[in-house]
């Protein structure tokens, strides 16, 4: 009805007669994408290829092409025809071949070889092999920093990490730090400085790092790569008695567990601790596991160079109130470990650490806060302790446990 009424005003206000119009009429889909689909065929074969018929194929040179002196200078083809002449010659050619090949392998052997050390590039060489270890070759270190930090190359850390961590950008920062405070007084004592990864850790945090401070037997977890030298320097200026909850900058330090045992593995400085150290270190986490420690009581961890690598692998061993603790041992491997493990587990009390047991003494190289003449008395002192067990001397009761390792 409204509408009706609306058509009647229309038509009163203009004086004309609206022309009702019926819907379009439209197209069928078919007819429309008949209509602007490409065609590419021809012929009444609807062929797209003949090569009977190369003109409509590829196109009239007549029509399209033309050849023009203009577009080419004269000089330059004159060029490029001296230049090819002598190849249309079969001697020729091969001639320019053969010095083409012999100009490249003498380029490649006075460059290539030597970037790919060819082992004719370094001569004959002998499989690295590692020594009997020898008591007193632990530097005097008063204190031990390790950190885990964000690492400039892919991979696991002891593969990643570079022959010197010092060069890391988040720690060389640090070690600058520490030369200057040894002189001046800062720090108590020489501090050894080591990057470590534990077994099974992802990457580290781009924006953060992880510290380790032994033998205090504390950590650190979360600092903020900005604030690391600061608060690496601020925990090593003080003597210890470390409370647990207590913040360095906003950081709370918590407790290591009880057994903390440190393995180098760094590939980039040797290869026998790069070959040995990870294999040693998967080995005495699966020997502690099997005795029934529970993965909070210990941690294994991958470090990087602790010196004297010709005694590998390397061990250095961590448990508040045991008489090894802070002991180095050399020469132990994943074929060995079990025994060094239980020796070391086991060493009674009243022993000064391995020095005076027949299965740790082979490996025992010092000690942690003792300068060499110290280490030395130590392991002198040790000898009667050794040989009180049965009578023999020393050197007949360990002669079995000495081994060379070649890897």
């Amino acid at each position: 009805m409204a509408s009706v009424t609306a058509f009647k005003a229309c038509t009163f206000a203009t004086g004309t007669r609206p022309v009702a119009r019926g819907p379009r009429p439209t197209q069928s889909r078919a007819h429309v994408r008949a209509a602007v689909v490409p065609r590419a065929k021809y012929g009444d074969d609807n062929k797209y290829f003949d090569l009977n018929d190369l003109e409509n194929t590829i196109g009239s040179w007549e029509l399209y092409g033309h050849e023009e002196k203009a577009r080419y200078p004269s000089i330059q083809g004159e060029f490029f025809q001296r230049a090819a002449a002598g190849l249309t010659r079969r001697e020729y050619l091969l001639a320019f071949v053969a010095g083409l090949g012999g100009t490249g392998l003498l380029l490649w052997g006075g460059i290539g070889s030597k970037a790919t050390q060819l082992p004719i590039t370094k001569g004959p060489q002998q499989t690295p092999q590692c020594k009997t270890v020898e008591p007193g070759t632990v530097k005097e270190y008063k204190r031990h920093i390790l950190m885990r930090v964000p690492l400039e190359k892919e991979g696991p850390a002891d593969q990643a990490w570079p022959r010197t961590v010092e060069s890391l950008s988040s720690i060389e920062p640090l070690a600058r730090a520490l030369k200057t405070a040894s002189k001046d007084g800062t720090v108590v004592g020489p501090v050894m400085v080591s990057a470590y990864e534990a077994l099974g850790d992802g990457p580290q945090e781009a924006d953060c790092a992880d510290i380790l401070l032994l033998p205090d037997n504390v950590q650190l977890r979360g600092v903020p790569l900005s604030d690391l030298t600061a608060v690496a320097m601020d925990s090593l200026s003080r003597p210890g008695a470390w409370e647990a909850g207590e913040e360095t900058h906003g950081v709370a330090w918590a407790a290591l567990p009880p057994l903390t045992l440190l393995v180098c593995c760094h590939n980039a400085r040797d290869e026998r601790c790069g070959v040995l150290g990870p294999q040693l270190a998967a080995r005495l986490e699966e020997l502690l596991l099997y005795r029934g420690f529970a993965a909070a009581q210990f941690r294994v961890l991958k470090v990087s160079h602790v010196g004297q690598h010709i005694y590998a692998g390397n061990v250095i061993a961590y448990r508040p109130g045991h008489p090894g603790h802070g002991d180095w041992y050399g020469g132990v491997h994943a074929e060995n470990a079990e025994a060094w493990l239980t020796a070391w587990l086991g060493t009674p009390a009243e022993l000064d650490g391995g020095v005076g047991d027949p299965a740790l003494r082979p490996h025992w190289r010092g000690r942690l806060g003792l300068s060499k003449e110290e280490q030395l008395a130590v392991f002198e002192a040790g000898k009667a302790l050794c040989a009180g067990k049965g009578g023999a001397d020393i050197e007949e009761l360990c002669a079995d446990v000495v081994q060379t390792v070649q890897v």
